[in-house]
This record gives structure tokens, C-alpha cells and sequence, in this order.
């Protein structure tokens, strides 16, 4: 290391693609962060085209996980062909030193590899002193401890914001990086036309496979959307999976009644970056959680994301704004293993056909910024008993938020007039601003006390539900507040001055609050909502009587 900073950078994040994506912004930070050293991945080598051409990176470092990590785990003799990939791995991670490792996975076998690398410092799982595995940062610590206390819970953050924590960087674009080239872009546009495929309607995408069972839409529920796709919304549906996951495109194909020719199978036809190309020309992508969901966020293209089993969406959601996720939301999910599902996958069954199509949508009202219409579909019956979820930022930290459309219709344009949460949003300007303040303050008022009782009681489900709602009530209080100063009204002086001080004191509390739901420290958390927000309401509503319009 020079002063401290480190030289050479190797993070490690091996398998999955939709996980490789997921550290990419955090590698983005480091490469801001450190512009000259050199950063390197390691990854199995399979995996390696999702790297290959992220500018951010110096090395790909591909070999052969699966096999290497299989031989280890089994009891049969170490080969010398498999002895010598290992022996030439850790020579190339030891020579020269990296100074410091990021290792993303959680499985053993990089955590006995980090601890080879011989690292001058090492964040995430490593092996110690002892023989022990072990956590070798605060943070990473810090979510395992939560995890085994409190288990899996809308407290915990996307596994982006995390990778980002751990390593100590925040980019200056928040953004999955995945990047197509202009010439393969072109040659995408070039096969559609080739196929008379024209875009008189919106183009929709469909992965009907998926790596792991559990995980595929099921080919029937497909079927009566492609319908639902072509016929009552005019589009055309491109298909996507491996060469292997065809058959089930054929299949989804030969149920259909009236999409038959708006369907583009390209299962099998695609190398990943063409994937990328063929995703972004997409108005939505529809899928289970694959890691195809990740490429469409990376080029910028929504997403309806079925979630099932042991995927937990909190954590694993589409990055970045205006992707749906609809998932099984019952008492045993997410499980830790479908495999061994002793209600027989109750989770599929709740999203039926109907479910996607009414999903499908949900979205496009929600991506027309429609929030009527939003407000109206999320009560339909196909999505009753259906959690819904709607990516979003964090206004104070940039961090993935999800807003539970069972609670609230999250704000849908840019700018403080697209505010909307529990109460009808005003014009600016309006005569009623007084009393929205005051509706608004009530509502906080509500959910601060209906969180407190179910601390109190124990149900540490119902106690953190409130506090999403807190922090979007806070947020259009804010955006109310910046209207004071206007020229239509007429304040006293010092009122400005007063809500000046007001707003400092009302952030620095929401930073508090958001850093105690990050830990997961309960007393702190209870302490700001029953000690520090009662006094700032009350402050603010004495405020108020001092202001006319």
C-alpha cells in the first residue's frame, strides 16, 4: 500500500450472473475511489463474459470454480491435474500480492481462498488464525449477527447497497454496469427488422427458464399472458433463455390462442451481450428472479419479477427504479430451502396466470405514472394475497428502496410535485397546504404510535412495517416545507429562519433512524420514535400556527 491506499484490489464474486452484476457498482465506486491501482475480480470462468468488457476492471481472473470446488468438498483423492489449478490459482492471486481482498461470496471454499491470497486486509468471509471461518469487517459481521437474531426482514439492504457499504465507496452513478456496443446494439435492430419484427406496439421480453426449478414461470401461466401481452395490449414478445430451455419456449408457443404470431424466440440464438442489446430495446421484462432480470436493470429496461421460494426480494431486487416485484408473501417465505418445501410450493400457486397478467398491468400504470389507475389495479382480485413491491431511491442515502403498493403508491415522476403517499397529493400554490401539513403530520403521528405498540408487543414485523410509511410522510413534508419562502405568502419574520433549523434537525434525525433500522438496533430505533419525533411534531405544528397563506 502507498499512504494507506491500496495498490492492488482484488474483489471476489465467482458464480451467478445476476450476483456478478450486483457487485458492479461497487466496483465502480473502487474505481473512482482508487483511479491508479489496480483492481482485479475473480469469478468462475464461466461467468467471465459478464466481465469482459467492464471498464472499470484491470483483471478477470476466470478458473474453474465448479470443478476445483467440487473436488475439494468430496472425499476422493486430489487429482495432480486438479492439484495443479489450484497451485497455479493461488500463485497468480500471491504474486504479486494484492493489498487488499473484497470477498462478496459466503461459501466456504472463497473463504478459504481469501485466506491463501495472503492479503494485507481482507473484508468479508475469511479463514482465521484459529482455523475458524470467520468475518473479517464490521459490516459484513454485522449482517451475519442480524440475520441469525432476527432472520431475513425488510430491514436488511439490497445486496448492492451492501457491497458498497463493505467496501466504503458510493459512486457517482448508482447503476448496474453492463455494456453493449453500439455495433452489436445495431446488428439487434438489424434481426428484428430481418424477422418483419416492427415495433407498432410495445415490446415486452419473457425468461420463461431459470437455473434452479422453483424459479421458472410456469409454462401454462405464460401461455395466457403472451395472449394477454398480444391481444388486449397490442405487443409483440420477444423470448429468452439457452439453447437447453427451448423446448419450453415451444411449449409456451403451442398452448397459445391468439399471440402465435407476435412471438421472437430467440432462446438458445444469443450470446449474453446480445442478450443486453436485444433487453434494452424491451419496453418490460417479464421473469422470475434470473439473472437475465439483472441484465435488463443494467441497460436500463423494467422489469416484472416473480419471486418464489427462498428468494428474498428485499435483498435481491431489480436495482434501480420502476421494476415490480410480486412475490408469494406468506408466513414461510423466504425459505431456506424449496427443495424441502412442506407446503408443496404454496408460493407458485399464489401467483397464478391471472396474477402475471394483472402484474403486467400494474406496471404500465405505474411506468405511465398513473397513480389512479395504480391505486385501482393493486386492488384487483388476481393480486389479493400477492405482495407487491416497487423499486425506488432512498432520498436521503440513494440506497434501494422497495414501497409496498399494499401501503402506498410511491412517487412516479421527477420533481417534488410527483410526491404522493397516503393522502391525495395538492397543487403547489393551493390554498389547502396549511391543512396537508397538518393531515400529513397526523398520519406520522399514527405510525409512529402503531409501530411503537407492535415493538412493544413483540411483533417485530408490524414495527418495522410502519416505517417505510414514516419515511415517505417525512419526505413530502420536506417537499412541503420547501415552499416556504414563496412570494404568495405571508410569513412572520424569523419563520423562514425557523423552518430552516427545522429541516436540518428533521434530516439528521431520518439519518438516525435509518442507520438504527440498518443495525437493526431496536432500542435506538424505539428511542428516536418515542423520545426525539414526538418533540419534533409537536415543534412543527406550533410552527404552523404562526404561517398564513
Amino acid at each position: 500500500m502507498t499512504h494507506g491506499k491500496p495498490k492492488r484490489i482484488l474483489v471476489i464474486r465467482t458464480h451467478r450472473m445476476g450476483d456478478i452484476l450486483q457487485v458492479t457498482p461497487m466496483i465502480r465506486g473502487l474505481r473512482e475511489k482508487y483511479p491508479n491501482s489496480h483492481l482485479a475480480l475473480l469469478v468462475e470462468e464461466a461467468f467471465a463474459e459478464v466481465l469482459q468488457r467492464n471498464p472499470d476492471l484491470d483483471e478477470v481472473i476466470a478458473f474453474p470454480r465448479v470443478r476445483l470446488a467440487g473436488v475439494i468438498r468430496s472425499d476422493a483423492r486430489l487429482s495432480w491435474a486438479a492439484y495443479r489449478e489450484l497451485r497455479d490459482l493461488l500463485h497468480r492471486l500471491r504474486t504479486p500480492r494484492f493489498d487488499l481482498i473484497i470477498n462478496r461470496q459466503f461459501t466456504d471454499f472463497e473463504a478459504v481462498l481469501t485466506s491463501l491470497a495472503g492479503a494485507a486486509a481482507v473484508r468479508g468471509k475469511t479463514v482465521g488464525a484459529d482455523g475458524r471461518f470467520r468475518y473479517a469487517d464490521p459490516v459484513t459481521a454485522r449482517v451475519v449477527e442480524q440475520t441469525r437474531q432476527f432472520g431475513r426482514n425488510p430491514a436488511l439492504k439490497n445486496l448492492v447497497d451492501l457491497s458498497m457499504e463493505v467496501a466504503g465507496v458510493s459512486p457517482s452513478v448508482r447503476r448496474l454496469v453492463f455494456p453493449v456496443r453500439p455495433a452489436v446494439a445495431a446488428a439487434c435492430e438489424k434481426r428484428l427488422r430481418d424477422h418483419e419484427f416492427v415495433q407498432s406496439g410495445p415490446f415486452y421480453g419473457i425468461q420463461p427458464g431459470a437455473s434452479r426449478g422453483f424459479k421458472k414461470l410456469g409454462s401454462g401461466a405464460l401461455a395466457a399472458l403472451v395472449d394477454h401481452l398480444a391481444g388486449k395490449r397490442g405487443g409483440r414478445v420477444l423470448f429468452f433463455g439457452t439453447r437447453s430451455e427451448r423446448p419450453l419456449g415451444e411449449e409456451i408457443t403451442g398452448r397459445l390462442r391468439v399471440g402465435r404470431g407476435a412471438i421472437l424466440n430467440l432462446m438458445g440464438e444469443t450470446n449474453l451481450e446480445e442478450l443486453g442489446g436485444f433487453l434494452a430495446l424491451c419496453d418490460l421484462l417479464i421473469t422470475g428472479d434470473t439473472g437475465t432480470v439483472h441484465v435488463a436493470a443494467a441497460v436500463g429496461t423494467r422489469t416484472l419479477c416473480a419471486s418464489y421460494g427462498m428468494t428474498y426480494p428485499y435483498e435481491t431486487a431489480p436495482y434501480g427504479p420502476g421494476h415490480v416485484v410480486l412475490y408469494g408473501d406468506l408466513p414461510c417465505a423466504p425459505c431456506d430451502d424449496p427443495d424441502r418445501c412442506a407446503s408443496d410450493m404454496a408460493c407458485r400457486r399464489v401467483l397464478a396466470p391471472e396474477t402475471l397478467t394483472a402484474g403486467v398491468d400494474l406496471q404500465a400504470a405505474l411506468a405511465a405514472g398513473d397513480a389512479r389507475a395504480a391505486a385501482r389495479l393493486r386492488e384487483a382480485a388476481p393480486l389479493r394475497g400477492v405482495g407487491l413491491l416497487h423499486t425506488g431511491e432512498s432520498e436521503i442515502t440513494g440506497d434501494l428502496r422497495l414501497f409496498d403498493l399494499r401501503r402506498e403508491i410511491p412517487p412516479l415522476n421527477p420533481g417534488p410535485s410527483a410526491r404522493t403517499a397516503h393522502i391525495p397529493p395538492i397543487e403547489p400554490g393551493s390554498q389547502d397546504a396549511l391543512s396537508r401539513l397538518r393531515e400529513l403530520l397526523g398520519e406520522i403521528g399514527r405510525h409512529v404510535e402503531t409501530s411503537l405498540a407492535g415493538f412493544a408487543a413483540g411483533e417485530k414485523e408490524t414495527g418495522f412495517g410502519e416505517i417505510v410509511p414514516i419515511f415517505d410522510l417525512w419526505s413530502q413534508v420536506m417537499g412541503e416545507l420547501g415552499s416556504f419562502g414563496e412570494e404568495e405568502m405571508d410569513l412572520p419574520p424569523g419563520v423562514p429562519e425557523r423552518m430552516s433549523v427545522f429541516r436540518t434537525d428533521l434530516l439528521r434525525l431520518l439519518q438516525g433512524m435509518e442507520q438504527a433500522v440498518t443495525r437493526m438496533d431496536l432500542a435506538a430505533l424505539q428511542d428516536i420514535l418515542s423520545v426525539e419525533m414526538g418533540p419534533l411534531l409537536a415543534d412543527l405544528e406550533e410552527g404552523l400556527e404562526w404561517v398564513s397563506f
